[in-house]
């Protein structure tokens, strides 16, 4: 009994082996017209000789290696001579001994040149730091407090204006522009005049210094146009402050306008030079660039072209793959075949689960490039193939470069590479998806081949009569089929689009540079922003009292020992004086002591030393007390 039930396992086991081989090998049959087989190569090669494809011409720019993973198919397409040049490999040069010793040699100088670099690029940016902040210092540094005094100290006069002292053109015009608003046209003139000179010594026009004139700066000057507008800023500026003539308001408007020009035309010629260039050089890389889809051996130009040909309604996809509409109903007959290159457009997870749901509503999927890049959902992985033929229905010609192959669970294989499975699709909710293990045949390289070419039509008529809800998609009576929409998916289609301008900037590969950029307009600021604020009225320094003025003078004479000359000085002083202003006949000695109460006799004494001392005589020792009697006297009477 034992051994029959072996025999009914052995014989069941066989049955299931034999009805899942019989499985596999329909599921992978694929049904393909030989009308339609031979309308694919006819449009690959027709396709080739009408477009503008010139990646088998003579290669000018090195492979990339991309191109290079594709050079086994270069030798099997026909008239593609010049890619087969460039695949060949090169003999590497040989270098001499003492090439190679130059080579290090200058390597090493090369690495001192870097560090010399960088260390002139935070001289840059450290030396405006630090000058600011002294700067700043000594603005803030205190003036010495003025000598107490039981008198008040004369009034300060208005602070005459340097040119050297104007470090910021463009504060010095704001503050211009703020006297001329109020009416102060002398201020005004002075502040433009040195706004327009600290402008032209920052251009290197002229070079600032005290000892220089007006007229000089105007003469050093070499370029017409400003030695003119200086010229017409200094006249005006020298009649206000040597000629004393009133400025009128026409005058101080044409000044404001000369100036304007000067300070200003830095930043014009800095922009107009930056123009230029971005002009320039998106002229020439305008002229030079070549399209990639093209010129390229992996380019999608060819693949692309030859499913147009082959009725299929192709273009790149307008939106990113996140922006796909998912329908709300069925009927999916006007969705496009999407078409994805994992290699090229990588998925981000947004995207990818975006992608997921959109065929699980009904959506083709067509996907190209490693498993490993697709949606994890899909549980797809890498296989290793031994050979590179690639069998698909009754096309036995094709090959790839590649011995790729793919592991794609739950899914029915539709082409083989060798013994292992190349294509295979699966269903996905009410959806489906056709995978591919790499991108040979979407290249133009790969579609070059005319079997590939008819191989990879096959494919999308697969994808395309899976979307149907017929079994099978006939064919016309030459071989085409109903048009359908194919959209692929360009580079950066599969990254999420940005929500805010900090998530475009980081995915454009500029967030390292944004930080950077940050960082340096907070040092631009702290170097020169500061100066931009709002002015400060600055206060006038205090001048000395003339008191101090006189008493510094008497204690020099006293050091000296001029002192009977300082009387015999003072006492004409006071003569004069008095006599300037009383009635002719009247005694000043009289008027003095009656006006300040001191005895007659006493005054006249006094008087009387003081002017009839004589300046060659030598001091007795009391002419300080005769000054200071006098002048109590002179300046209580007067």
């Amino acid at each position: 009994m034992i051994r029959y039930m072996r025999y009914a396992i052995i014989v069941g086991l066989l049955c299931a082996q034999a009805f899942t081989q019989e499985g596999v090998a329909h599921a992978s049959e694929v049904h393909a017209s030989q009308d339609r087989i031979e309308h694919a190569r006819e449009a690959s090669k027709a396709a080739r000789r009408e477009g503008p494809y010139t990646f088998c011409d003579a290669q000018t720019m090195p492979l990339t290696g991309r191109e290079k993973s594709l050079c086994p198919l270069a030798a099997e397409i026909e008239n593609c001579a010049g890619f087969v040049a460039a695949c060949e490999p090169k003999p590497a040069p040989q270098e001499s001994k003492w090439l190679e010793a130059l080579a290090h040699f200058f390597a090493r100088i090369a690495r001192v040149l870097l560090w010399i670099f960088v260390a002139a690029v935070i001289a840059i940016v450290l030396v405006p730091i630090v000058l600011a902040a002294l700067r700043r210092k000594r603005e803030r540094k205190p003036l010495a407090k003025a000598k107490t005094s039981a008198e008040p100290n004369l009034p300060a006069a208005p602070a005459t204006l340097e040119a050297e002292a104007i470090s910021d053109a463009e504060v010095a015009m704001r503050l211009a522009d703020e006297h001329a608003n109020r009416g102060e046209y002398e201020r005004a003139l002075s502040l433009y005049l040195a706004a327009s000179l600290a402008a032209l010594a920052h251009q290197g026009a002229i070079q600032l210094a005290r000892h220089r004139t007006n007229g000089e700066y105007v003469r050093d000057c070499q370029h017409d146009a400003t030695r003119n507008a200086l010229r017409e800023i200094v006249a005006e500026v020298d009649k206000t402050e040597f000629g004393h003539v009133t400025p009128r308001v026409d005058a101080v408007t044409r000044v404001a306008r000369h100036a304007s020009s000067l300070v200003r035309a830095t930043v014009i010629t800095l922009v107009g030079m930056v123009a230029l260039l971005v002009t320039v050089v998106i002229g020439v890389t305008g002229c030079s660039m070549r399209n990639p889809d093209e010129a390229n051996a992996d380019g999608r130009g060819l693949p692309m072209d030859v499913l147009r040909r082959s009725n299929y309604d192709v273009q790149y996809l307008a939106t990113s793959i996140e922006s796909l509409p998912i329908p709300s109903d069925r009927d999916h007959s006007a969705m496009p075949i999407v078409v994805v290159d994992a290699a090229r457009s990588a998925l981000d997870d947004k995207s990818a689960a975006h992608l997921v749901r959109w065929v699980e509503r009904g959506g083709t999927l067509v996907l190209f490039g490693p498993p490993a890049l697709w949606p994890d959902t899909l549980r797809a992985s890498y296989d290793e193939a031994t050979s590179r033929d690639l069998h698909i229905g009754a096309i036995t010609g094709a090959r790839v470069a590649n011995q790729d192959a793919l592991v794609f669970p739950e899914a029915e294989p539709v082409a083989h590479i060798g013994e292992k499975v190349y294509a295979a699709i699966r269903y996905v909710g009410h959806g489906t998806v056709v995978g591919i293990a790499n991108n040979d045949l979407f290249t133009n390289i790969g579609a070059a081949h005319p079997d590939n070419a008819a191989a990879l039509v096959t494919l999308f008529d697969v994808a395309n009569g899976i979307d149907d809800d017929d079994d099978e998609v006939e064919g016309d009576a030459q071989g085409t089929v109903p048009k359908r929409m194919v959209r692929v998916a360009g580079n950066m289609a599969g990254v999420s689009p940005p929500t805010n301008p900090t998530e475009a900037i980081s995915q454009s590969g500029l967030s390292k540079g944004m930080w950077h950029a940050l960082v340096a307009v907070l040092v631009l600021f702290l170097a020169a922003g500061v100066r931009h604020a709002r002015p400060r009225r600055t206060t006038a320094p205090t001048r000395r009292a003339f008191r101090e003025h006189v008493e510094a003078t008497g204690a020099f004479y006293g050091r000296a020992g001029a002192t009977a000359h300082a009387l015999a000085s003072y006492g004409r002083f006071v003569d004069m004086r008095l006599r300037e202003r009383l009635p002719p006949g009247t005694d000043p000695a009289a008027f003095l002591a009656v006006r300040t109460g001191v005895a007659p006799e006493e005054m006249a004494s006094v008087y009387e030393r003081a002017t009839h001392a004589d300046v060659n005589s030598p001091p007795k020792g009391d002419e300080l007390e005769v000054i200071e009697k006098l002048r109590a006297a002179f300046v209580k009477g007067m």
